[in-house]
């Protein structure tokens, strides 16, 4: 299966990133937890029309 260019990816993980940045804000400590960042994938995922799974396995082979 072949992985999405970083130019479409881009706007997703700015998306992802934004909403971590917000949530941290408003969570004790701001550390998120495991569900918290489900979560916030599931939202951004649902915003451009993709899975939480496919955020989840793109962040792994680009982000680390």
């Amino acid at each position: 299966m072949a992985s999405p260019s970083l130019i479409i990816l881009n706007p997703i993980f700015s998306d992802l990133d934004a909403a971590k940045a917000e949530a941290e804000r408003h969570t004790p400590g701001g550390v998120l937890l495991q569900h918290d960042l489900d979560g916030l994938r599931k939202r951004v995922a649902r915003r451009h029309g993709v899975t939480p799974e496919d955020i989840k396995r793109w962040e792994g082979l680009y982000r680390g």
